[in-house]
């Protein structure tokens, strides 16, 4: 949870304009990797990840990517269904951050798909902050419009 509390408040520093204080509790959620990475299952992967997304908001894409990479392999969908949408959501925000959108799109509608507990829907991507670098990606928008937003003219 240290690691959630750092990464949350680093998040509003960020969406504020604080850059250096978003940097700073980043590098917090950062700190607790190895804690992180030697707990329970579930410590382990929600920590885990929001490590990786810290890193890959501080730039530190290699390590972000190495780390997201590790935690679904190692948490696999027939490990943990109820995690795996989550995880795969969060390992998206990565590999976007990183550079590589077609492959976070890609992941996204996966995880959209994929029947899981805790998974992403198409509200959550539209209006979450967090995915604003990718709203200048026609898949993503295209991914992240509900259904019910979509409204088509009629001739009468």
């Amino acid at each position: 949870m240290r690691t959630n509390h750092d990464y949350q408040l680093a998040s509003a520093y960020r969406l504020k304009g604080d850059l250096d204080k978003a940097d700073e509790h980043f590098k917090r959620a950062v700190d607790y990797l190895d804690d992180a990475i030697n707990s329970a299952l579930q410590v382990k992967a929600y920590g885990g990840m929001t490590i990786a997304m810290a890193l890959a908001r501080l730039g530190r894409f290699e390590e972000a990517l190495a780390l997201a990479e590790q935690l679904t392999q190692e948490i696999p969908y027939e490990k943990d269904s109820m995690l795996w949408g989550w995880l795969l959501t969060y390992q998206a925000m990565v590999v976007g951050l990183a550079g590589d959108q077609d492959a976070a799109v890609n992941q996204l509608k996966t995880a959209l798909e994929i029947p899981t507990g805790l998974g992403i829907s198409t509200w959550e991507l539209h209006y979450d902050p967090d995915w604003d670098f990718m709203r200048d990606n026609p898949r993503f928008v295209e991914l992240a419009t509900p259904a019910n937003l979509i409204r088509t003219e009629t001739k009468q």
